[in-house]
């Protein structure tokens, strides 16, 4: 790295930071001068790191648990920054990967890429202050909550509530992808789903099951506004076919609010 324009020494020491699955941040040094080198050929990482939770046990599993060395952090030399509070040092993030050089599957940023990259092919929506404080979107949480307090037997003190506006879009030639990832589950306790709208697609069909490789339990396409499914997350998994659209001539969209809800032990 170069002196700053006003002759000031560069850098002399880079920082390479990433956080782990425990969501702790660890940080790697390189010495300046030898920044392109760790770029192209990387630093080594051990994936045991991964293992680690944030009171230092160990949750070990299949690729998370091998020798130093096995991964490679590579700086985002795009996001590469002096620090001025701290004079001789520049910080930039990392991604790992495999030795081979195919991305680790266990890379936080490079999930949260990947994900924002699905975000936006998918269309989602940002929730606005107008529509938070929609009442009937907020009478519509309070009656998920009470339905899934009514499923779980025994109403927990709280409800930890994620919900996003999607719109699917579809156009000649180019279907849209509601569920690119297939079968799945979102991570919650209870999922709701609710159709807000759809205009010139077909398919968009819902479907559970209760195994990666078993028969459906129920599937549905939504076709009326507020047409709503719910599901435990925990136990099935929930797929949607692909919508493409009915008129070539138009695009298509179809919408939906989606709320997820898992259960908090405690109300802070």
């Amino acid at each position: 790295m170069s002196d700053s324009a006003d002759g000031e020494p560069g850098p002399r020491v880079v920082a390479l930071s990433w956080v782990d699955n425990a969501g702790i941040s660890r940080v790697k040094a390189v010495p300046a001068h030898r920044l392109e080198h760790a770029n192209r050929w990387g630093v080594g990482m051990a994936p045991v790191v991964d293992t680690f939770l944030v009171d230092d046990s160990r949750a070990g599993g299949p690729g998370f648990d091998g020798p130093v060395g096995d991964l490679r952090l590579r700086p985002d030399l795009t996001r590469l920054t002096p620090l001025a509070a701290q004079p001789g040092w520049a910080w930039a993030p990392a991604d790992r990967y495999g030795q081979d050089g195919t991305p680790y599957e266990g890379c936080q940023r490079s999930f949260a890429l990947r994900m924002t990259r699905e975000a936006r092919a998918r269309d989602f929506a940002p929730f606005r202050a107008r529509e938070a404080g929609n009442p009937f979107f907020r009478a519509l949480v309070h009656h998920n909550a009470a339905t899934f307090d009514r499923c779980a037997g025994q109403a927990p003190p709280s409800w930890e509530v994620d919900a996003h506006l999607i719109r699917v879009t579809a156009r000649a030639g180019a279907r849209g992808e509601p569920s690119p990832e297939g079968r799945h589950r979102d991570g919650f306790d209870y999922i709701a789903l609710h159709h807000v709208g759809r205009a010139n697609v077909t398919g968009g069909r819902t479907t559970l099951y209760a195994a990666e490789d078993g028969p459906p339990l129920a599937t549905t396409t939504f076709s009326l506004p507020l047409d709503s499914l719910y599901a435990q997350d925990a136990r099935i998994l929930h797929d949607v076919t692909p919508v493409s659209v009915a008129v070539p001539a138009a695009h298509g969209h179809r919408d939906m609010l989606l709320m997820s809800f898992k259960a908090r032990e405690d109300t802070g």
